[in-house]
């Protein structure tokens, strides 16, 4: 913890030497008035957006040389990541269940849901390929959503906002290599075309070797002494399209990775460098958004997604295993805004998706004959309602309402929020809110003769969470955030064994969590910021009063952005976490870790490099996994080199 606090203050002292020398309006004025869309569904300001929210602005990706959204949301209060070198996952306010595959938390893409309809999953990292550089801001909403998003929105709603044509304004390049064989290039298009068609287009593709990995539950000469040689690497391509012309928009994405395993999952044979999983994400989307009059505005969406996993598990004495997953689903959207009088906006909507196609097959190689082949088509709708009232100049709630319905399933999900205005630049938030997540295809239906069993019968979980916050700015640089919450989490499904030794997901008693949050930011004229953030959150089961796995109990993160000299700026964000328990019961180390970018100004106003090194100290650490490895935890890289260059024309 001594280098924490060494290497925060050594920073901070050399912001009375600092110039200015960023590009953009970093300020902190400019930041609480940048909109949000994600907490309300229209544009409003964090101050009163009915929610715990935090922006991450472009200029801080590109700062920080954050490269995965996971990498982003590990740096904001509240979030921490894991990794098992397959997937990214990301744990909210204490909950992480293993393997989840991030399906309680929504991830939205300029407002398009990205979660897929067979496992729930919502990608963060290189399976969501998306250029970071054409992202404008990221919109992170703590707490229940599906009073407005509907289902996977229990933990949180995080909707990455992208850059517009006019934003990127010409051709941009970029080029990237590192550690463990990383290369990475990318094009990017912006720009505006006949005075009112907006188009942006990006492609990028990368690839990297990975590291060797040690793995002492396989340290035996039959098993190359437990080390995995070439088998950590990631191969991964997207492309982006976004066309707007007058109230009409068009969007597309494209998102393709293939990843070698090196943990030997699912007892797999160790060392196999057949041991792969492949995912692939398409999805366009039409968008019409019109003021019908002064006081009244309607948005209507269409879109059409598809997903697409396969992954190959070796074994010696049998078949390869491969399974395989499609989904092709479309939908849509239509919204009114209307603001009845001066201090009353109503939101209404009603939202439909057609999953035609949802099927999970499990077949052994060289064989038409399947394990497991199904095909689970499925539908849903929600209908919406929110009201804003602006009481007084001190005061103003939402109430809002949402019905969804799957099959069988219905839930209800309301959210109610007061915020109170006591003072100048003081903002009370006092926040209540339900929420829900529908049993996935897997989960259901799920069957291995003598080994797993199925549960048609399964209900949606539901999470209940009260939470308050207060928001305080100190003068013109300052911005101070305290809060505490609970919540508790009714039906959780997780598996249990049976006494036949078979198991099956079913839902399990609740669990419940605390927690507090304390976040400050300064943000200087010469550009300098510096944050700090602490949480404290303990999540246990409400039966047995054990906490929960892979959820440590402290998070303390601190952040800096600095110019250095005339030539560029430095930026170094620092982490600290407590331990966390795995599935096997055992214990991780706490962890604390550094990272450095170096950016230089840009050259000429077309060039630009920057140097980031993760894990300055080589901190040696390992995060929690599921019960599909023997590892119970998974170590995670040391120092690691990245140096990115950059030009646009």
């Amino acid at each position: 913890m001594h280098r924490f606090a060494i290497l925060f203050l050594a920073a901070l002292s050399s912001v009375a030497a600092a110039q200015d020398l960023f590009d953009t309006d970093l300020s902190l004025e400019a930041l609480l008035k940048t909109p949000i869309n994600a907490a309300s569904k229209y544009d409003q300001t964090s101050k009163d957006a009915p929610a715990s929210v935090t922006i991450i602005t472009s200029d801080e990706i590109e700062r920080f040389g954050y490269e995965t959204l996971g990498e982003i949301l590990a740096s904001t209060r509240g979030f921490y990541y894991s990794d098992d070198r397959n997937y990214g996952y990301v744990g909210v306010r204490g909950f992480s269940r293993p393997t989840d595959y991030n399906n309680r938390i929504l991830l939205l893409l300029n407002g398009q849901s990205m979660n897929e309809g067979v496992y729930g999953s919502a990608f963060v990292g290189r399976a969501f390929s998306l250029d970071t550089s054409i992202i404008k801001r990221i919109e992170i909403v703590r707490g229940p959503g599906s009073a407005l998003y509907g289902g996977h929105a229990m933990f949180a709603v995080v909707n990455i906002v992208t850059k517009s044509g006019q934003d990127l304004d010409g051709i941009g390049l970029g080029a990237q290599g590192g550690s463990f064989g990383l290369t990475r290039g990318a094009v990017r298009i912006g720009d505006v075309i006949a005075s009112d068609t907006d188009l942006i287009v990006s492609a990028h593709r990368g690839e990297q070797d990975g590291d060797d990995l040690y793995y002492e539950v396989y340290d035996d000469p039959a098993t190359n002494n437990g080390i995995a040689e070439a088998l950590d690497w990631e191969q991964d391509r997207g492309a982006f399209l976004r066309a707007q012309y007058q109230r009409w928009s068009f969007q597309s994405f494209f998102s393709s990775r293939r990843k070698g395993v090196p943990t030997a999952s699912y007892e797999s044979t160790f060392g196999d460098p057949d041991l792969y999983a492949f995912d692939e994400l398409a999805s366009v989307q039409l968008r019409y958004e019109s003021e019908v009059t002064s006081n009244m505005r309607v948005m209507a969406r269409g879109y059409g997604h598809r997903y697409a996993y396969v992954s190959e598990y070796p074994y010696d004495d049998v078949p390869d295993y491969i399974e395989g997953t499609i989904d092709n689903w479309f939908g849509g959207e239509a919204q009114l805004n209307w603001d009845v009088i001066q201090r009353n906006r109503l939101t209404a909507g009603v939202e439909y998706a057609n999953h035609l196609r949802a099927d999970y097959r499990a077949w052994p190689e060289g064989s038409d004959e399947y394990y497991f082949d199904g095909d689970f088509p499925f539908s849903t709708y929600g209908i919406y309602l929110q009201d804003e009232q602006h009481i007084t100049k001190y005061a103003s709630a939402r109430l809002g309402l949402r019905y969804d319905r799957r099959d069988i399933d219905d839930s209800m999900s309301p959210r109610v929020a007061l915020l109170l205005f006591p003072a100048n630049h003081t903002t009370l938030k006092i926040l209540y809110g339900e929420a829900f997540r529908a049993p996935n295809i897997y989960e259901k239906y799920y069957e291995e003769a003598g080994a797993f069993k199925p549960n048609p019968t399964l209900k949606p979980e539901e999470v209940r969470t009260a939470e308050a916050l207060i928001e305080q700015q100190i003068g013109g640089n300052w911005f101070v955030t305290g809060g505490a919450y609970h919540y508790k989490v009714s039906r959780l499904v997780d598996t249990i064994t049976h006494l036949d030794g078979e198991e099956q997901y079913v839902n399990v008693g609740p669990v419940e969590a605390n927690g507090l949050e304390v976040e400050a930011t300064v943000r200087l004229d010469s550009g300098v910021m510096a944050a700090a953030a602490y949480t404290w959150q303990k999540a246990t089961s409400e039966d047995s009063g054990d906490r929960l796995t892979n959820s440590p109990e402290h998070v303390l993160i601190a952040r800096l952005m600095v110019p250095v000299l005339k030539w560029g700026h430095a930026a170094v964000q620092s982490r600290y976490e407590s331990e966390r328990i795995t599935v096997y019961e055992s214990v991780t180390e706490p962890f604390f870790l550094t990272d450095v970018t170096l950016t230089t100004r840009r050259f000429a106003g077309i060039a630009r490099a920057s140097l980031k090194v993760r894990n300055v100290f080589d901190e040696s650490y390992a995060t929690p996994g599921g019960f599909e490895h023997l590892q119970d935890a998974i170590t995670q890289d040391g120092r690691t080199v990245e140096l990115k260059l950059d030009a646009r024309f």
